[in-house]
């Protein structure tokens, strides 16, 4: 008439019990496939997190520019480019003179030339502001200075479009990540 209390509690502990056996019997490794599988999962996990501590990623911004004028230094040991380039609001205030700088004409008849150099100056266009562009980043105009070295040809003439490359630094993954997320 009365359900037992106490035989309830026991039917509820030998079910508990039997499901707990069951899922014992469901997570233990029986073939040598499974074993196999476990150990590569977990030497993937260990290599994506040792890389994310102690991997290390070249970070670069890329920027269209305009040449504007070609020059030498006064002592004549470096050629001087300047150009005016549209860099992307969120990397602008990590851009600083003295980084190593690729630049890439943009149509170079028949050859693809790379010429390297350093960042010597960054100025800010008077008035400018940002540009938006529908679904692209915010870009700010700037005056830029590289130095390459004098032997060094460059075929583009003034008022040429290219890209300049900018070497911003290296990086660990998780660093990067945090910088993301923050």
């Amino acid at each position: 008439m009365f359900n037992n209390p106490l035989e309830s509690f026991h039917n509820t502990v030998a079910e508990a019990k039997a499901e707990r056996e069951q899922l014992d019997r469901l997570l233990t490794v029986s073939s040598p496939r499974e074993l196999l599988l476990l150990v590569l999962v977990i030497v993937l996990l260990v290599a994506l997190t040792t890389w994310l501590v102690f991997g290390v990623l070249d970070r670069t911004v890329a920027a269209n520019a305009t040449v504007l004028e070609h020059s030498t230094t006064a002592d004549n040991t470096k050629q001087v480019l300047r150009m005016d380039a549209w860099l992307s609001t969120e990397l602008d205030l990590e851009v600083k003179t003295g980084m190593p700088v690729m630049i890439k004409p943009a149509s170079v008849q028949g050859k693809s030339e790379t010429i390297k150099g350093m960042l010597r100056s960054i100025l800010s266009l008077d008035g400018s502001k940002d540009l938006m562009t529908a679904g692209h980043t915010p870009l700010v105009a700037k005056r830029i200075e590289i130095t390459v070295d004098p032997e060094v040809e460059f075929s583009s003439d003034i008022g040429d479009e290219c890209v300049v490359i900018i070497h911003l630094g290296r990086q660990s993954p998780i660093e990067l990540i945090g910088t993301i997320l923050l």
